[in-house]
């Protein structure tokens, strides 16, 4: 078993950041330093996966949705990629992930091959310097790269790091920094990386694919290139060869 479905118990990064807090009823460790981390880990979709579709860390809104979860005014199910699951769908459908099946289902308890969530499943922001946090990835990659490697390191041992041998990782997220980190993360927990292209390689016995995040900043139209690999770099047809070398094709 890989997780268990829904929320999740986890303190496992406790310990690296500083100046602990509550916000909204949520453990909060890091305020005032340069990261901060909301304990709100949480996972959707299939307990024993075989492929994982993971984005970077939750924002405000997966953060204000989930605490309507625990406020019984929301649906934990509703919750991913809300207002983006139309791209979603053309991702995986160009992936080869889905086979006539409506992305809405693999957020359910009954999927048995995808599991979605997030690279650090709490809730990561960086400390702008102005008193205020930011949950934009490039602000978060830029603020203190060291502390960034051990908390997404410590997250993907803890929660992925049982994941079957020869499982397909598709990471959403194509800003090189980020890239990088995955990959040194990826090569601590799983063994050495092996490049296929610049958005693809192994780590061990794992796949692993980069492609754009639904929530991009892109137009339908522009997004719906993309997915069709109507780019001057194909990286959505480099990601769906990963993904039918890796087996995991929907059958």
């Amino acid at each position: 078993m890989t997780e268990t479905k829904g929320f999740l118990n986890c303190s496992r990064c406790k310990t690296l950041l500083a100046g602990e807090t509550c916000r909204s009823g949520i453990d909060t460790w890091g305020e005032g330093g340069t990261l901060r981390l909301e304990n709100n880990p949480a996972v959707w979709g299939a307990e024993d996966a075989s492929v994982f579709l993971l984005g970077f860390s939750k924002g405000t809104t997966q953060n204000q949705e989930l605490l309507k979860v625990r406020a019984d005014r929301a649906n934990f199910e509703d919750i991913p990629f809300k207002g983006m699951r139309h791209r979603l769908q053309w991702l995986l459908d160009a992936l080869g992930l889905l086979k006539d099946k409506k992305v809405e289902s693999i957020f359910g308890s009954d999927e048995q091959r995808i599991q979605s969530a997030s690279l650090v499943r709490c809730s990561l922001s960086a400390n702008t310097g102005t008193g205020k946090f930011s949950y934009k990835m490039k602000d978060i990659l830029d603020a203190d790269e060291p502390l960034l490697r051990q908390v997404a390191e410590n997250c993907v041992r803890q929660h992925l790091g049982s994941a079957k041998p020869g499982s397909l990782f598709i990471l959403l997220g194509l800003d090189a920094k980020y890239i990088k980190l995955c990959q040194q993360v990826m090569s601590e927990v799983f063994g050495s990386v092996v490049p296929v292209t610049a958005t693809t390689y192994r780590a061990g016995r794992m796949w692993i694919a980069h492609a754009a995040h639904p929530s991009s900043n892109q137009t339908d139209p522009q997004y719906k290139r993309w997915v069709s690999g109507e780019t001057q770099k194909p990286k959505v047809v480099w990601a769906k060869n990963l993904v039918e070398e890796a087996g995991a094709v929907a059958g």
